[in-house]
């Protein structure tokens, strides 16, 4: 999504907030990317060299209850649960 177009339905959106009210409106582009293929994409343009590990997603809910527990926590299985799928918008 190119940041000019978001800008821009930003401002219709304040323009005339009661042509959007009660609607959800999605921003996206001309393709579908993961969040795998999300980080590397940043870590590649940020010249970083992570360990990437594919950990399936019960063991990373089961850590994320213990962290749900923090004063701002990192981590909840709920985040897991969103994280898990990648969301794609309806057309």
């Amino acid at each position: 999504v190119y940041v000019d177009d978001v800008a821009r339905t930003i401002n219709r959106i304040v323009d005339d907030p009661e042509m959007f009210e009660g609607r959800r409106v999605d921003c996206f582009g001309p393709q579908d990317y993961s969040y795998a293929e999300l980080a590397k994409f940043v870590y590649d343009i940020t010249e970083q060299e992570p360990t990437l590990a594919d950990v399936p997603a019960e063991v990373v809910k089961y850590g994320a209850k213990v962290l749900q527990y923090e004063g701002n926590p990192m981590m909840t299985p709920d985040m897991v649960d969103l994280q898990t799928e990648d969301y794609l918008p309806e057309m």
